[in-house]
């Protein structure tokens, strides 16, 4: 989950003829599978973000294409963005302003995991990486300027929401892990965190930031009601090389029937 999206990335093409553009796409994408065949890899799996669209080299070249959902929460009018959260969570993010509840970002990794690794026990879900590498991962986002990492604090001090976020030169950033501290789910912290990371995003001149995946369940409920917008992407998978080697002398042993 933490490195969600790994799919091709296309150059803008200059021409204002979609056919040249679209002809230019299609040679880019063979080179590409081209490449990947010879790279030896056994297993390749491609999860491309909008707006790539178009699969047809890869599943001429015996790729499987599927669809996969996240919601994109657009940040270029606030005020819009504002209008479209759910009044609930709108409720929540002013209480937890009238409370007293504190935006700040900061390296307090130490919070976040407590508050990742126990959400995941309460889940009975593994967890992304084992603590050591996952605040390694997380340092060299923030020393690289690739990554911020957000928090809604008491007024003691504490800790009771976090949510890492992948910045960088993409006007879209990307919320990759969130976290929260089950003793106080009802006091809305994460709603509130999240609506001023959008606010702290659209300062910096982010244009979207997108919530990282829509599978149906109650995490999704909540990021739909945050007032993005269900956008598609593909999964390109190729078929497992390795298992095929594997199972090809013991396919050709297998009794035909009739």
């Amino acid at each position: 989950m933490l490195l969600f999206y790994n799919g091709p990335v296309f150059a803008r093409c200059e021409s204002r003829y979609p056919s040249l553009c679209t002809a230019r796409n299609l040679e880019v994408a063979a080179a590409l599978i081209v490449a990947l065949d010879g790279s030896g890899i056994p297993r390749l799996n491609l999860r491309c973000r909008s707006p790539f669209a178009d699969a047809r080299p890869f599943l001429r070249a015996g790729w499987i294409a599927r669809p996969y959902y996240t919601y994109v929460v657009s940040l270029t009018d606030l005020e819009a963005t504002w209008s479209r959260i759910e009044q609930n969570l709108r409720r929540l993010v002013r209480r937890c302003e009238e409370e007293g509840v504190q935006f700040t970002e900061d390296g307090d990794f130490e919070s976040y995991y407590r508050m990742h690794e126990e959400i995941h026990r309460r889940k009975g879900a593994s967890l992304y990486l084992p603590e050591r590498h996952f605040r390694d991962y997380v340092e060299r986002l923030r020393d690289n300027g690739l990554g911020r990492l957000f928090h809604a604090r008491l007024a003691n001090g504490r800790s009771v929401a976090a949510q890492l976020v992948l910045t960088g030169g993409h006007p879209v950033t990307h919320t990759v892990a969130a976290a929260s501290d089950s003793e106080f789910l009802s006091l809305g912290a994460s709603a509130f965190l999240r609506w001023r990371v959008f606010d702290e995003l659209h300062r910096a001149g982010c244009q979207g930031n997108d919530l990282t995946g829509a599978a149906l369940g109650p995490v999704t409920h909540f990021k739909g009601q945050l007032g993005g917008d269900l956008t598609l992407y593909l999964n390109l998978k190729r078929p497992d090389r390795g298992v095929a080697r594997l199972l090809g002398p013991a396919m050709k042993l297998r009794p035909r029937r009739g």
